[in-house]
């Protein structure tokens, strides 16, 4: 078919070598064109194809109120929405029990005698189990049905007539009912569904669940955002790991505030942190008076405690706590490098994002702490004990009031020309000095210090004394931090010719590293004495009652 006269133009230029159009046809362009179209669809074709054999390693999230996200935001919530139908509550619990319980097999107690096992314990047998699997199934619905398969039967113990243990099949029922709950609850939380949670989304997550717990309904306004902060750290020292997050984001949002930190929802499922949590949120208002939560770091009174002693040092009012005001805690017994270097690898910059600026308040507030502050044996001062002789002299204490009477003369005599211009300036991007440890830090070495046997203060303190950051440490690194608790130890009067390679053989014995010479992190997990360890380097106070605990078992054996 001819090529009208009006197309040669557009033809003409489709084709590359312009020079030669006027020597073609019409006849000619069009077969040129032709072809290089056909060369365009063929290098799309193998394009595609190579798109097919190349993974796709990365799937950017889709854009906020897209039509992508939306429909991503919809099906995880009718996800949720079906495993809410599959959490038993507690009048179904209640009910597979007493169906449970219906079926026991009799005469358990011949047969359960042979075996070794508690005879007054009843078991049920695999029959009677199918047996109440109908009549719960009829009842509960298929929400009971994972409990009674055959599967389940026998992950249990059976005995030598085949039943298994009444009590632990039920323990197991309660205990995986609660955990499914648990994850449901945090699920509605991860709004991206990532299986993570960040700081934000676990103080939401508590701060639901503070207004429904009893034990905290009376919990002031102003308060709820103190106890938010500081209730999260446990959470987030026990399990947080690294998460991204934008890079506008992390210049604005300091490490000690645990800006891009994350948590598995996976790991608070099955976590002891979240079934202390979880402890209290069940208790009734009469178990304030019963027991005693102090030890409960998500109490009311365990928070309040936190915040009042970080208010009681603060004694320039500035929100921070500097090194010398943080030192007088311990009443002098840490040494001065172990609290350098708290410093250096806890404090981040103060870039005003981690702890919203306090008003400036009188020192006096020191002496308004009342009983609601930390005790010093919670920091590791503790009572001592004298041996024979007259009575050891103890600097310690008389130093540290004059160090406290300075600082408030200090601050009283600056606090004009420096009210206006604390903190300093930084630029978003600044590294600033580490030399203010704001509550969120404080409360980290706080939950580090009272769990320094646990994994995660494992990793917290070894920070501290790996100075070289080699990933190990050597008899010189111990010894670096130990002769300055051997200087205060014999500044409170202990005998001087204490031998400090001694006492560094003996936390070598202890850890038994396995390169000797070199103790890793990995060594102070598995030698289960990292706590022992780490009060010995930072406390004097600690070591004395390592250096005297036989004494203090002998005198606890005669007081009972």
């Amino acid at each position: 078919m001819p090529v009208p006269s009006s197309n040669l133009p557009l033809l003409a230029a489709c084709v590359e070598d312009d020079s030669s159009n006027e020597q073609r046809g019409p006849e000619q362009l069009e077969a040129e064109v032709l072809r290089q179209f056909q060369d365009c669809w063929l290098a799309c074709q193998t394009y595609q194809l190579l798109q097919q054999q190349i993974p796709q390693l990365h799937n950017p999230a889709p854009t906020p109120g897209s039509i992508k996200a939306l429909v991503q935001q919809h099906a995880r919530q009718r996800k949720l929405q079906s495993q809410v139908q599959l959490c038993l509550e507690e009048q179904e619990l209640r009910f597979i029990g007493a169906c449970l319980e219906r079926h026991v097999i009799p005469g358990t107690v011949g047969a359960g005698a042979a075996a070794g096992i508690d005879p007054d314990e009843p078991r049920i047998n695999y029959d009677g189990f199918c047996q109440a699997a109908t009549e719960v199934l009829t009842h509960v619905g298929p929400a009971a049905g994972p409990y009674f398969q055959a599967s389940t039967f026998l992950r249990f113990e059976r005995d030598a007539a085949g039943a298994i243990s009444l009590p632990l099949f039920m323990q197991y029922i309660s205990l995986h009912a609660a955990g499914l709950r648990l994850r449901v609850q945090l699920a509605a939380y991860d709004e991206s569904g990532t299986g993570v949670l960040n700081t934000a989304q676990l103080q939401r997550y508590l701060g639901s669940a503070a207004t429904a717990a009893p034990l905290l309904s009376s919990m002031e306004a102003p308060f709820l955002p103190h106890y938010l902060h500081i209730a999260v750290r446990k959470l987030l020292l026990f399990h947080g790991r690294r998460g991204l997050q934008p890079s506008d984001q992390l210049l604005q949002q300091s490490s000690s505030s645990g800006g891009g930190t994350v948590v598995r929802i996976s790991d608070l499922v099955s976590s002891s942190v979240m079934a202390e949590l979880q402890e209290l949120l069940m208790l009734g208002p009469s178990a304030e008076q019963e027991r005693d939560l102090f030890s409960n770091w998500f109490s009311l009174q365990s928070t309040q405690r936190v915040l009042s002693t970080f208010n009681s040092w603060d004694l320039d009012g500035s929100g921070t706590l500097s090194r010398s005001e943080f030192s007088a805690i311990s009443q002098g017994a840490m040494g001065e490098l172990f609290i350098a270097r708290v410093f250096e690898e806890h404090v981040a910059p103060q870039r005003g994002a981690a702890w919203p600026r306090k008003q400036q308040q009188s020192p006096t507030k020191a002496a308004a702490g009342g009983g609601g502050a930390l005790s010093p044996s919670k920091l590791g001062t503790l009572p001592r004990m004298h041996t024979g002789g007259s009575p050891p002299r103890s600097p310690l204490n008389g130093s540290t009031a004059v160090n406290r009477s300075s600082l408030q003369q200090q601050q009283q005599g600056g606090s004009s020309s420096s009210a206006n211009i604390w903190p300093p300036p930084l630029p978003p991007n600044a590294a600033g000095a580490r030399d203010e440890m704001d509550l969120l830090a404080f409360a980290d070495f706080v939950l580090a210090w009272d769990h320094r046997s646990h994994p995660a203060a494992v990793g917290y303190f070894f920070k501290i004394f790996d100075i070289n950051h080699r990933g190990y440490l050597t008899l010189s690194d111990l010894y670096t931090f130990f002769k300055e608790i051997h200087m205060l130890w014999v500044a409170m009067g202990e005998y001087a010719d204490l031998d400090i390679h001694d006492v560094l053989d003996e936390i070598m014995d202890m850890v038994k590293p396995a390169q000797p010479g070199r103790i890793t992190k990995a060594d102070l997990e598995a030698c289960k004495m990292s706590g022992t360890v780490f009060s010995i380097l930072a406390n004097v106070d600690q070591f004395y009652q390592y250096n005297y605990r036989e004494n203090f078992m002998h005198q606890d054996g005669g007081e009972s």
